[in-house]
């Protein structure tokens, strides 16, 4: 049997409301609208866009404990992901999204508006570790980023957003498990490798090959 988008959320996150089912369908249709012309996703995501991107995105809210009113970077937010899913089901966290790109910090100032999120501030930058402009520097409890770049790259731009005691959450494919080992033999950090639970990897291919990174950085 088929299941709608709406049944799969509602059965990953039991407490979706009428109301955020209706932000994450109006966000979803926005990207399908603009995804092309931003260059926020490709055109052959176009249409599973809850397949590849939205259920992809939530699917933490049940795996990871958020504490309530979490200060967050999306750092390289792009078209919002996983930021804006996550701030649609989890209305009481704090959302920065970082995005170098004019086009899709327009775009995130469109969502922002028309769905009507709350505590959700875009800031239009090029964030480097020479970047003296950004003024929230080990600021956030939590900094999350997808498909952005490499955890080469990552690692210190997030090290560089994070209070002492926050945390890196990555959306990243299992192939990049060996890059974080490695990087962990060579600095002082700690982590933890979340997959996804068979019993959720049904709903999306995605799924399949997905894990979620936690990356604490130890006290030098």
């Amino acid at each position: 049997m088929h299941l709608s988008s709406e049944a799969i959320v509602k059965i990953i996150l039991p407490y979706c409301s009428k109301e955020q089912w209706q932000q994450l369908s109006d966000y979803v249709k926005l990207l399908r609208v603009y995804g092309q012309r931003f260059n926020l996703v490709s055109q052959s995501d176009l249409s599973r866009l809850w397949e590849n991107h939205v259920i992809p995105s939530i699917i933490a809210l049940p795996l990871i404990d958020f504490p309530s009113r979490m200060l967050v970077a999306d750092l390289g937010s792009g078209g919002g992901l996983p930021a804006i899913p996550l701030k649609i089901m989890r209305p009481d966290l704090q959302i920065h999204l970082i995005e170098s790109s004019r086009k899709k910090s327009a775009f995130l100032k469109k969502v922002v508006n028309e769905i009507g999120l709350q505590e959700t501030w875009i800031h239009n930058v090029h964030l480097d570790l020479k970047d003296k402009n950004f003024k929230s520097h080990h600021s956030f409890e939590m900094v999350t980023v997808r498909a952005v770049a490499s955890l080469t790259r990552l690692i210190p731009l997030s090290r560089l957003l994070l209070k002492p005691e926050g945390f890196l959450l990555a959306w990243k494919g299992r192939e990049d498990v060996e890059e974080l080992k490695d990087i962990a033999n060579k600095q002082a950090l700690e982590f933890q490798i979340i997959h996804i639970p068979h019993e959720y990897q049904k709903y999306s291919r995605k799924l399949h090959t997905l894990c979620l990174m936690k990356i604490k950085f130890m006290a030098s």
